[in-house]
């Protein structure tokens, strides 16, 4: 048997949203739309999410792999956008993910050290934020082996 390696383009988007109805519906759509989807109901539970990644505590698979963009509210429970993004901007790691803003707040955005890739106030058009998820989506090729 030849080992195979095949190689694919992956986007994994990370969907940070506390309203669970929005949450669902963005992950469904995305998904439609060819990207891989990870949700989390607030900055806290994403960062979560992220660390475990950088630490390898993730199961394998697909979702254990870093995203190439995320979906951020900005007013949420627990961990807000805006203390996400202070704490992402300390991960080398991870400060290089585009972060796209879904909000219809955008206060205390002046002074963070991440900025934004996109802001798409809420409401937002749906055709509007998909053009944005495909522009500012990095490409990451994920190669995986298998055999014939």
């Amino acid at each position: 048997m030849i080992p195979e390696t095949s190689e694919k383009i992956s986007k994994l988007i990370l969907v940070i949203e506390d309203a669970v109805i929005l949450r669902d519906s963005l992950k469904e759509i995305l998904i439609l739309e060819g990207f891989d989807v990870v949700t989390a109901a607030n900055g806290q539970e994403a960062l979560d999410y992220l660390m475990q990644g950088m630490r390898g505590d993730r199961p394998r698979g697909k979702m254990s792999q870093k995203p190439t963009l995320i979906l951020l509210d900005l007013d949420m429970p627990v961990m807000n956008g805006v203390e996400f993004l202070t704490q992402l901007a300390v991960q080398s790691d991870l400060s290089q993910i585009p972060v796209i803003v879904c909000s219809g707040s955008q206060n205390n955005l002046d002074n963070l050290k991440i900025k934004p890739a996109a802001i798409v106030p809420k409401p937002f058009d749906i055709e509007e934020l998909i053009a944005a998820c495909k522009r500012h989506s990095l490409s990451v090729t994920v190669s995986s082996q298998g055999q014939r």
